[in-house]
């Protein structure tokens, strides 16, 4: 191993392909269980692999390999919702004009959360000194590989090749069942879905969640049989007032109750600022002209979607805020709180505006940076303990958003062509959350959001949340099919087993082993479904 020769264009070109196919990847878990797939152990492993078969191996290009992918892989977690409800909710097809507004929203929000990212990152990690577990633990295992990596990459193409294999053996060859439970005469989405991916899943997120998840799915089953009609598709049972009430319900509580409890994160942040609030731009004139370009492109992006001008540049501010907070959340605490304040802009917008793309739209910008600052970070925690030039990391991961954004609209595209949104196979519980959030508070009622519904559910939420409960576990597992929760459970039910039976001194070696086991599950399972979904929109099979 050699950190000191570093070929840029190599870690950028394994970090693109990386990127690529993970991105589609990332896009399929979020629609159909509702969950982000933890891919940065997947990303470093993978690194580790394709820079050694290209040469000669260095941590460093690793890290600008990661920065690459992961700018590619989160280029449109916030506008993938706003793209995806608009077409539940609003009648809307793949036209130039959604293309190009998601793109512009897309860009920009990364480029934002980039250039904050980079400007203040000497305060959470040289001053304040803040933890990044996430950040920490991608620069241990990128520090390891170079020792362990053969072993490690051995455990994870095992994965890979069974999710690939399971699922062509069930989806494309129908020699397995996909769903056991279906000779019982149970709907599709009862049962337990022979998935790999919702399995591996399962395990990575942990016994806890899993049952939650679950838990949630099994209301919605009790829903399903009291309702006394038997539903025909998992559509109309997605959008039963007492499915998605509840639903909605349990995920918007359960973000405000997240956003108090990290009051103390807020406040403590608050001030700081007010002593010096414009540190960050000390002999960096630069920045101040590339704020001003972003928030004015910013603006002609936003008045495609006939959102004022006053709006458009106070949803920059809050979403500036919502960056800077989502930076402080993950160095404490390894969580990325930005679903969670986008689901508070989202409701905030719908009052103000009345409209729903904008408010969608509105959202997704404010998501979106805050995903990006919060993963910015975390690898500029990784170069520091590498070595890697922050620079370098910003300039790759700016590199992979813009290349990210179309990529990942164009997924989008081939994935509603083959499945469809709020389908059985894409149930997604995000899109329909905000949608349905939106059309209710937009509109002043809703067909399919109740209010008795949702404020019994809401009072629940509190109350799980109370004793440390995840409602917004709960809430996923409501919309969600049962058939994924159950198999998400067994996977959660697993790393539980593991953990009780096998002894303390060896446990943790175990649990990594299964956990890279476990994304390359995901892996080969998503990988099988992008490819055999092309396959399929190109009318090859």
């Amino acid at each position: 191993m050699n950190n000191d020769k570093v070929n840029v264009v190599k870690a950028i070109l394994s970090g693109i392909c990386i990127g690529g196919i993970l991105a589609s990847l990332t896009l399929y878990v979020s629609l159909k269980t509702g969950l982000m797939l933890p891919f940065l152990p997947l990303v470093a492993i993978v690194g580790f692999v394709l820079l050694r078969s290209m040469g000669s191996y260095s941590q460093i290009e690793n890290t600008l390999s990661l920065s690459t992918a992961t700018g590619c892989i989160i280029a449109i977690y916030g506008v993938s919702g706003a793209v995806v409800s608009l077409i539940l909710f609003q009648g809307e097809m793949f036209s130039n004009h959604l293309f190009i507004s998601g793109m512009i929203i897309s860009i920009l929000a990364s480029l934002m959360g980039i250039v904050i990212s980079y400007h203040t990152r000497d305060q959470w990690i040289v001053t304040e000194e803040l933890a990044f577990p996430g950040g920490t633990a991608a620069a241990i295992l990128i520090k390891s590989l170079g020792e362990t990596g053969g072993n490690r990459f051995r455990v994870l193409s095992y994965g890979f090749l069974i999710g690939f294999i399971l699922y062509a053996l069930v989806e494309i060859f129908g020699i397995l069942p996909s769903n056991p439970l279906l000779l019982l005469g149970t709907p599709a989405f009862i049962g337990i879905e022979m998935s790999a991916l919702a399995f591996g899943l399962g395990y990575i997120i942990g016994w806890r969640p899993s049952v939650l998840v679950f838990s949630g799915s099994l209301y919605s089953i009790v829903v399903w049989i009291s309702a006394g009609t038997p539903a025909p598709s998992f559509g109309t049972h997605l959008f039963q007032p007492l499915i998605l009430s509840v639903g909605s319900a349990f995920l918007v509580t359960a973000s405000v109750v997240s956003l108090i409890q990290m009051r103390s994160t807020g406040i403590s942040l608050l001030k700081r600022t007010q002593v010096n609030p414009l540190s960050f731009l000390k002999n960096s004139p630069v920045i101040v002209v590339i704020i001003l370009i972003s928030l004015l492109t910013l603006y002609l992006g936003v008045s495609r979607l006939h959102v004022s001008p006053l709006m458009g540049m106070l949803s920059s501010v809050f979403a500036v805020l919502a960056g800077i907070f989502c930076i402080k959340s993950a160095g404490e605490t390894g969580i990325l709180p930005a679903a969670t304040i986008g689901m508070l802009i989202l409701m905030v917008s719908a009052l103000v505006l009345k409209d729903f793309s904008g408010t969608v739209f509105l959202a997704a910008l404010v998501t979106q940076v805050g995903i990006i600052c919060g993963f910015m970070v975390s690898t500029f925690k990784v170069g520091h303990i590498i070595g890697a030039s922050a620079r370098k990391i910003a300039h790759t991961m700016t590199l992979g958003a813009v290349i990210g954004a179309p990529l990942g609209l164009g997924v989008l595209f081939i994935l509603f062509s083959a499945y469809g949104f709020g389908t059985e196979e894409l149930p997604s519980p995000g899109p329909v959350v905000w949608g349905a959030t939106a059309q209710a508070i937009i509109q002043g009622g809703s067909t399919v959001v109740k209010a008795s519904y949702a404020l019994i559910a809401s009072c629940a939420a509190v109350i799980m949340s109370y004793f440390h409960f995840s409602a917004i576990s709960f809430g996923i597992g409501t919309i969600i099919p049962p058939s994924i929760s159950a198999t998400i459970l067994l996977g959660g039910v697993s790393s539980f087993i593991l953990k009780k039976k096998i002894p303390p001194s060896e446990y943790e070696e175990r649990h990594r082993n299964a956990v890279i086991f476990s994304s390359g599950l995901i892996t080969g399972e998503g990988i099988a479904i992008v490819l055999f979904t092309l396959l399929h929109v190109l009318g090859i099979i």
